[in-house]
């Protein structure tokens, strides 16, 4: 099988996926502001933390969501490229036009992985082109054959 055409895709997250990223914040915060408050004698220090938790949940579920800024994903043929930076590409969620991807730690020193959410119009030419690389086989490397070594001998 060969591998995808090379590509160049410029897309940016959905609302949907910042909203869903902040509703689960949400309610981690709520759950964690339950749990505190359950094991909290003081009212003062209940309201502090019904108030605090879930407003820091939906803090951390934006953040982890990203920025509504424009991604760029390329395929060359060999490797994935995001943002400029090389790295593994793998599906880790695929809904039809919605994908979340993971882009593995470049080898790169202080890199780090990163989500990458997309949303695609149905049966646009670009989803077809990105889905078709992402799941075609990845091309072979180029390795050298292995050395095969004599094996040794035992002296006469």
């Amino acid at each position: 099988m060969r591998p995808a055409p090379p590509l160049a895709v410029r897309c940016s997250s959905s609302v949907a996926w910042r909203l869903a990223c902040a509703t689960v914040g949400a309610l981690a915060g709520v759950s964690l502001a339950a749990w505190v408050a359950g094991h909290l004698d003081g009212a003062p220090f209940r309201q502090v933390a019904l108030l605090v938790a879930p407003v820091a949940g939906v803090a951390l579920g934006v953040l982890a969501a990203g920025s509504s800024a424009q991604v760029h994903v390329e395929w060359d043929g060999e490797r994935w490229v995001v943002d400029g930076v090389v790295g593994r590409l793998q599906v880790m969620l695929d809904l039809d036009r919605w994908l979340l991807l993971l882009r593995h730690r470049p080898l790169a020193p202080c890199s780090r992985a990163r989500w990458v959410a997309l949303s695609f119009v149905r049966r646009s030419e670009e989803h077809r082109a990105l889905r078709a690389a992402l799941y075609s086989s990845q091309p072979e490397a180029n390795l050298e054959p292995p050395h095969v070594r004599a094996p040794d001998r035992a002296a006469d």
